[in-house]
Formats: structure tokens, C-alpha cells, sequence
């Protein structure tokens, strides 16, 4: 949202302040649409405000490749991103396969400032399993998949797993899109 000021002083700066706001809304998360797929116990009937877990757990990740990523993304990045962050997709089809029905997939928003980080060369971290060179550390792994915290847009395109590390987020029902209706919910991974 633009807050427009009561009294403008300078014109111009004000112009080229609204100008910079509609270029940044025009790549956000208020502009573009990221989604994850939620448990049952998870409310969906309406727009909920969540904490951010800053002790993620693996779900399908070993604890100690889990651990050594975190490490490196901390030493990259600063921020602890697979224990530190939600994670997200631009594809509402992936995030459904995390979802426990078609209703359990939200729209999500950061509430407050944000940080992302994703890889362009690979869908998701799980693909170390079946695309690491023999031998290969994750450390290695990752640097060679270029993850980055530039492109929102690139990043929600890509359908790839996001990495979102925020506060607060704001969770939007968001049940299956008329035009995935009829389409399957499977992603195999090989």
C-alpha cells in the first residue's frame, strides 16, 4: 500500500516516490502469487496471521544434510534458510502435494520485512538424492545450483521451492484454480 502523505512539499520527489513503490509492487508478494500446502490442523477458512518457526525441522531431508545446508546458507546468506524459513512455490500443483486436501493450500504474504532465497537450476533441495555427483557434499552441491535471493519474479515463475524468511505471514485460503481443475495433484520426482 502507498501512503500518500497530508501536505506534499516537493512534487517531484513525490512523483518519483509513487513511481518506485508501483515498481516494486509490480514483482511482490502482493503482486505475485506464492503458495504451500498446510496440514490438517491448520485453519483454512479464512485469512490467518502465523508465526514464522525458527526451528524447522526436516521433513523429508536427513537431519544431518539438513544441518550442513543450513550451515552454508548461514555463511552465504546470514540467515539460517532451511530451519529459519517457510517454504513456498509458485506453483499452486506443488504446493498441493504438501497440502492434506485441495482447501489446505494457501496463498502466503509476508506481514513485515522479508528475505527469499531459491535455486533457478533445481526444483527442490530433495534432488540432491538423485542429481549430487558421486560424493558430492551438499556444501559443493549447493554452490554449484546458484541459489540466490535476487528475482522474485524469475523465482515464482520457476515453480521452484522458495525459501521465505519472515516474522509474521499472512496465510490466504486459496483452493484449487479453475484451470487446475482436472489435474492431477502427483509430482514424481526421478
Amino acid at each position: 500500500m502507498i501512503n500518500f502523505p497530508q501536505k506534499v512539499v516537493n512534487l517531484d520527489i513525490f512523483v518519483i516516490d509513487i513511481k518506485n513503490s508501483i515498481k516494486f509492487m509490480k514483482f511482490s508478494f502482493e503482486s505475485l502469487k506464492f503458495f504451500r500446502g498446510v496440514g490438517e490442523d491448520i485453519l483454512v477458512d479464512r485469512p490467518t496471521i502465523h508465526k514464522t518457526r525458527m526451528d524447522r525441522r526436516p521433513r523429508d531431508l536427513a537431519l544431518g544434510l539438513h544441518e550442513e545446508a543450513d550451515n552454508w546458507f548461514n555463511m552465504r546468506f546470514g540467515v539460517r534458510y532451511r530451519s529459519q524459513a517457510l517454504f513456498i512455490t509458485g506453483s499452486w500443483t506443488a504446493a498441493r502435494a504438501y497440502a492434506a486436501s485441495d482447501q489446505h493450500v494457501v496463498r502466503i504474504i509476508p506481514a513485515e520485512q522479508y528475505r527469499f532465497c531459491w535455486s533457478a537450476t533445481l526444483r527442490d533441495l530433495l534432488e540432491y538424492h538423485t542429481t549430487a555427483n558421486a560424493n558430492e557434499s551438499i556444501s559443493n552441491f549447493l554452490e554449484r545450483n546458484l541459489y540466490s535471493e535476487d528475482d522474485l519474479k524469475a523465482a515464482n515463475v520457476s515453480g521452484h521451492e522458495v525459501m521465505l524468511h519472515c516474522s509474521e505471514y499472512i496465510a490466504i485460503p486459496y483452493p484449487r484454480p479453475p484451470d487446475q481443475i482436472g489435474k492431477s495433484s502427483l509430482i514424481l520426482l526421478g
